[in-house]
């Protein structure tokens, strides 16, 4: 008999500005405090809820064992863990510990090969928080309430899959598979929502969840990048569902960062990717004028003709050029010249080539007197969305080439760009 394991884990915390809108009524009774973003590995849940890093997290965790190919017996194991609410007024700070309700866990759903396991954790704040609400009796004086829902799927062969069956509007909730990595983020916050409407029966312990709009997680890259653009305090623009970032084909430098809803990118009308919460999108227009300067290092070339007969080849000019180049002035050997430069989008096309002629080096810059670059693909909202423009200069154009290789797989940077005048 083998005993299979697995687990998921959503985390919940509040992103910078998520409450705007009401922020009078929630810094009055002290719980406008947002949170950083959590790592990308989830280590100790433990401790994130001590320093009060986060709000909640839902730990699904599950076994069965198996016996002759077939499920034998199953078991929950994990729980709902809720942090505390931290009140500030000056040098004064008090913590109130949140009103953890009951983990939901329905029978789990069991056939010959494969267990599914439910969980619901969530709760309220410590503190009373008086509003306004939609429904009666209109008036709310505890606060609103909190909550995911997991699900797990467990096979006799090893394999488990995860599900976000549904989550509160309000905070955001992050993923993590059984290693522990992001694997997945809900991608829109309802903060006014939230407050108005989860409540008594629209809440799981009232029979009614809400479905979890849930995206993939954008890169480590980027990732990285938004937290050290968080102290910078970019000012937001508003998207209403349909509404246009920007064109294909149009002209443009600007660098977006979104940091709530999701975005789709359009190629001929035809959609080919989605874009959630923490991705960056516009580098591709940004990068199109860059430069790759191709230089030889003199010292590591051991056959000149052969390497300039390569050169030319796949340069397309003639050999007598590149070794002007070469001999123009005396040199140190160990010091590398510049014989090219190429235009990124037509570098990315010869490199395989550039790269297999030994004593080449590569260095990416900004064409002198660079133009706007063109859109590559429409960006539209589908859900309402916050965005922010990144100032121009704040990332190195290194970053941004690696974030432009993200979004080779959709072929955004092969889009038909007008003609440069």
């Amino acid at each position: 008999m083998a005993r299979i394991e697995s687990s998921v884990t959503s985390v919940s915390w509040i992103p910078m500005d998520a409450m705007e809108g009401i922020r009078g009524v929630v810094a009055d009774v002290g719980v406008a405090h947002w949170d950083l973003p959590p790592s990308d590995r989830l280590e100790n849940l433990d401790e994130l809820i001590a320093v009060d890093a986060i709000r909640f997290a839902n730990e699904l965790q599950a076994w069965i064992d198996v016996e002759d190919g077939r499920v034998a017996r199953y078991g929950h194991l994990g729980k709902g863990r809720m942090g505390h609410t931290v009140l500030r007024a000056g040098s004064w700070q008090i913590a109130y510990a949140a009103v953890a309700l009951p983990d939901l866990r329905p029978d789990p759903e069991a056939d010959v090969t494969s267990v599914r396991f439910v969980q619901t954790t969530g709760g309220r704040i410590g503190v009373p928080l008086p509003r306004r609400v939609r429904r009666s009796p209109f008036i709310q004086l505890t606060a609103p309430t909190a909550w995911t829902t997991l699900a797990l799927t467990i096979h006799t062969d090893g394999s488990s899959q995860y599900e976000v069956v549904g989550a509160s509007p309000f905070p955001r909730h992050w993923v993590y598979d059984q290693s522990g990595w992001l694997v997945a983020k809900t991608g829109l916050i309802d903060f006014t929502r939230w407050l108005r409407e989860a409540f008594g029966e629209h809440t799981p312990w009232g029979h009614e969840d809400s479905p979890a709009l849930v995206t993939a997680v954008e890169s480590a890259l980027e990732r990285r990048l938004s937290r050290l653009l968080l102290e910078a305090r970019l000012p937001f623009s508003r998207l209403s569902p349909g509404a246009t970032l920007v064109e294909q084909g149009a002209a443009g430098r600007e660098i977006f960062i979104v940091f709530e809803g999701i975005l789709v990118a359009e190629l001929d009308g035809e959609v080919v990717a989605e874009i959630g919460p923490g991705a960056f999108v516009g580098e591709l227009a940004a990068l199109e004028h860059d430069v790759m300067v191709v230089s030889v290092v003199p010292a590591r070339v051991h056959d000149r003709s052969r390497l300039l007969a390569a050169l030319a080849a796949v340069l397309g000019v003639n050999q007598e050029r590149i070794a002007v180049k070469l001999e123009q002035k005396h040199f140190d050997p160990a010091v590398a010249v510049t014989v090219a430069e190429i235009p990124a989008k037509r570098f990315r096309k010869v490199e395989p080539r550039l790269r297999a002629i030994e004593g080449l080096v590569f260095t990416r810059r900004p064409a002198r007197e660079a133009l706007e670059g063109r859109r590559t693909a429409t960006l539209r909202a589908v859900t309402p969305c916050r965005v922010a423009t990144v100032p121009e200069g704040l990332l190195d154009h290194d970053a941004l080439a690696e974030l432009a290789k993200g979004r080779r797989g959709a072929n955004l940077d092969d889009a038909n760009d007008p003609p440069r005048q």
